[in-house]
């Protein structure tokens, strides 16, 4: 959903990172019910905010919070955007169920009241992949070993009427795991099946979160919140090179890669707010977050191995903010704020300034302006990278690396042309420094990282990069009413950034430009059965890349790239557009729908990476997901 929203692209079937004005999907923070979360998706790394799928469940989440650019003092370590999620509380009436099937997932949910007296319900929903629960009934699904393999589960149990306040218990958790094995024999017959030909890849992923948070009214013009959260992030990735002869046959397979990491994080986070009066309310308060480390990454050969992160360590990261929101008169708002941050793995801080302006033309049109500075401390396992100097001791030469800046100009103008339409248009300007780049000249920065599964391995770098994101959005919204809606939106940008060499290139997420369309209408068809059509569409400008020298990779045996150009190619534009019929049934005892989701619906072939082929001695392109048809059931009772 986030993806059809002005500013954000992805261009990418195969994760759902979500890039916001040209950043890094890095730079997104993930809440949940007021808790920093880490990467909420199954196949998921530790220094990303993306994967192939989520373990987020709509079935459980309400109404949230997306914001893009200069976000509110309440939120820190963060560059790009925050996603704030919200789970809604379970039926505080009468006990329900929910069964669903479809390629996401088998799912089952329960909702009820723990007492009705009190109000306090639970909500509790568990998925398991269909592929994978298809591969252990022995259903031979032609891909060889490589079946996802995910189940997560989801809980929220509410507490609203106590003596003491309001109690919630809540918690995302999943694992997965997959295999994609180019020696097992039924994916060597199909080299285009994946990207990498020569490789086989073990991947497995653990992710886990669970608070406990309080609300405390302290008075009818006051309340506090206090969360306590836990959350454990696991990876393990296996990678082998496979050998092959010329007639395709597997002669030997080496360990290539090995990577396991671990992330313990608990935290403590507690806001207070107050209204003074009509026009005055404040809100303050702090969070800490204390991470436990156990990471280990090494590269290794059949001739040498040396170890990238070994690391077994801690800190603490401490934020603090305050915020007053001022209503001066009817028609003119002002919000200023202040957040402050402290990182104690090498003692930096930063102190950021946030400013909210709003003056209300009349009932329908408002004008609106935002600066904010944003800090962003870097992927924790860049900060443990190994570097082994000339005398042969080993030293983590990233520890000292600082947060990452970001100062952020907002103007914007919304008028609600109807009772349901609402036009939107925004500009914007984003300048980013303090951004790692390696200490030679070079045109490496961690500004591109973030959409991949793994981060660069690059250890001696330095604060010394910068980039910036200009652009306008523009968005045109028809609520649901007279059984449709629509939304359209269109974002142009140019995202810029500078290494170590001084050179002006484009990001690796410069697209220029976005255009995402919804459109969807119901028929009733009696008093209880609906049919719905559901369409969406996205074009936008693709990934950029680093050209390869096909001539000079034919002569060494293996991919050459012309750094000197780096982002300057751009893969041909991305579309894609999904078609959704829904039939829902209703009864006094169950609801019952049947879904039919067409994604890529005209088979559109949007290019997904181009990688040097050493069996062929050419340049091979992989393509991302061509026409592919999901059917869901739901049951409600």
């Amino acid at each position: 959903m986030a993806m059809n929203f002005a500013g954000v692209s992805g261009a990418n079937d195969a994760r759902n990172d979500i890039i916001i004005r040209g950043n890094s999907p890095f730079g997104l923070l993930w809440v949940l019910e007021g808790l920093n979360i880490p990467n909420p998706n199954h196949f998921g790394s530790l220094s990303s905010t993306g994967g192939p799928v989520s373990m987020l469940n709509n079935n459980i989440l309400k109404k949230s919070d997306f914001i893009t650019g200069a976000f509110p003092a309440d939120y820190g370590n963060a560059i790009s955007g925050v996603f704030d999620l919200k789970m809604r509380n379970g039926n505080n009436e009468k006990r329900e169920y929910m069964l669903q099937s479809g390629l996401n997932g088998f799912e089952v949910g329960i909702e009820g009241p723990i007492s009705k007296k009190s109000k306090s319900t639970y909500l509790i929903n568990y998925r398991y992949s269909v592929l994978g629960l298809m591969d252990k009934l022995g259903v031979d699904l032609g891909t060889g070993t490589a079946v996802p393999f995910y189940q997560d589960v989801s809980f929220k149990f509410n507490f609203p009427s106590t003596k003491l306040g309001q109690f919630t218990v809540f918690g995302v958790g999943g694992i997965s795991n997959i295999e994609l094995l180019t020696s097992d024999k039924d994916v060597i017959e199909d080299y285009n099946q994946y990207p990498f030909d020569d490789l086989d890849i073990n991947y497995e992923s653990k992710m886990g979160v669970v608070g406990l948070s309080h609300v405390a009214f302290l008075s009818k013009d006051a309340f506090s919140k206090i969360t306590l959260g836990f959350s454990a992030f696991n990876l393990q990735n296996q990678i082998d090179t496979v050998f092959r002869s010329p007639a395709n046959e597997v002669l030997d397979i080496q360990p290539y890669f090995n990577e396991d990491k671990t992330q313990l994080k608990f935290t403590l986070d507690y806001k207070l707010v107050k209204k003074f009066n009509s026009k005055n309310d404040i809100s303050t308060g702090f969070s800490i977050d204390r991470f436990d480390l156990n990471l280990a990454d090494k590269n290794q050969s059949q001739y040498s191995s040396y170890n990238l992160v070994t690391s077994n360590d801690a800190t603490t990261l401490v934020q603090a903010h305050i915020q007053w929101q001022h209503r001066h008169n009817e028609k003119f708002t002002i919000t200023p704020g202040i957040h402050y941050q402290y990182l104690y793995l090498n003692n930096s801080s930063k102190l950021e300034p946030r400013l909210g302006i709003q003056y209300q033309l009349n009932e329908r049109q408002k004008l609106s302006a935002a600066y904010g500075k944003h800090n962003q401390m870097q992927g924790l396992d860049n900060y443990f990278r190994d570097t082994k100097l000339s005398d042969g001791t080993i030293e983590q030469t990233n520890k000292n690396l600082d947060f990452t800046t970001s100062d952020h100009y907002v103007i914007g103008y919304d008028n609600k042309i109807s009772e349901n339409v609402r036009l939107k248009i925004e500009g914007y300007y984003q300048k980013l420094t303090n951004i790692p780049v390696e200490r030679n000249s070079s045109y490496f920065s961690t500004i591109n990282s973030g959409a991949d599964f793994y981060m660069p391995d690059k250890d001696s770098l330095v604060n010394e990069g910068t980039g910036s994101n200009i652009g306008a959005e523009i968005t045109l919204e028809k609520f649901l009413s007279d059984s449709y809606y629509f939304l359209l939106t269109t974002s142009l940008f140019d995202s810029k950034y500078k290494g170590s060499d001084g050179i002006e290139r484009n990001t690796m997420f410069n697209g220029n430009y976005v255009i995402n369309g919804l459109l969807g209408k119901e028929f009733k068809m009696g008093e209880y059965n609906a049919l719905s059509f559901d369409v969406k569409f996205t074009a936008a400008g693709n990934r950029r890349s680093i050209p390869i020298d096909l001539a000079q990779s034919q002569i060494v045996d293996s991919a050459v790239y012309i750094y000197d150009q780096a982002y300057e190619d751009q893969y041909k534009p991305y579309f894609r557009s999904d078609m959704k019929i829904t039939y829902r049934k209703e009864s006094s005892k169950f609801t019952q729908e049947w879904v039919l989701d067409i994604q890529n619906v005209t088979n559109y072939k949007n290019i997904y990476l181009d990688r040097y082929d050493v069996k062929n001695n050419s340049i091979r392109t992989s393509y991302q997901m061509g026409i592919f048809p999901i059917i869901q059931y739901r049951l409600l009772f």
